[in-house]
């Protein structure tokens, strides 16, 4: 089945965090390329805040696959998923299935964007990709003091891309208001979340400060190759 994906970038993400180069290549630029030329997709709709357009497409100038939406107005990562989605869906070949990536994720592999994709094609509304929480997780009250630890064996480390079927997403949206995403609106109606497999690498990167982590993990990846 086709699939689209969606990269929102609101307005109230750091450019730091998306512009910054990581081995030579900007974060978002290594986010685009991953799901573009490595899992598969039929078209990357960024859907960017208008103050971050210009330099969105530019960077993602010589990355096919791709296209940039500008978005008007707040651009809050609502509107821009909502401008993606009815990118997607005027496509003269509109996708069956549509997933949610977060660009401050660079480093997600293909091979998670391939089970979120296998588990929509067997029927699944809602597919979250997830890692075993594995810190000591503690309840606090108003002082900061300790008050339960809760039983990690329950939690889970969420992650991205999330795929949806493209008119579930749609409705998901439709329904949200401007504080939710499209995880916790799944949550909300009272979707089945189907959990795959995360990856350790699929993390959320903090930018500057983390480059020479996440460098170093990049040429730990080409080492191995």
């Amino acid at each position: 089945m086709t699939y689209a994906a969606i990269v929102p970038l609101a307005a109230t993400v750091p450019r730091t965090d998306v512009f910054t180069p990581l081995a030579g290549m900007p974060a978002l630029v290594r986010a685009v390329r991953m799901l573009a030329e490595e899992a598969g997709a039929d078209v990357v709709l960024v859907a960017v805040a208008a103050a971050l357009a210009d330099e969105a497409r530019a960077a993602l100038s010589g990355v096919a696959g791709t296209e940039v939406v500008s978005v008007d107005g707040a651009g809050r990562r609502l509107d821009c998923l909502h401008a993606g989605l009815d990118a997607v869906r005027n496509r003269s070949t509109p996708p069956h299935h549509v997933l949610v990536h977060d660009c401050r994720r660079p480093l997600t592999p293909p091979a998670v964007v391939r089970r979120v994709r296998a588990a929509l094609a067997d029927g699944a509304e809602a597919v979250i990709p997830a890692l075993p929480f594995t810190d000591s997780a503690k309840t606090v009250d108003a002082s900061g003091s300790i008050t339960a630890t809760l039983d990690r064996a329950t939690l889970r480390t969420a992650q991205h891309p999330r795929g949806f079927p493209v008119d579930r997403l749609a409705q998901l949206l439709d329904g949200a208001d401007s504080a939710a995403d499209e995880l916790l609106e799944a949550q909300r109606v009272g979707l089945t979340l189907t959990l795959v497999d995360g990856d350790p690498d699929g993390f959320v990167v903090r930018l500057p400060d983390a480059a020479s982590l996440v460098e170093a993990v990049i040429t730990a990846r080409a080492g191995r190759i």
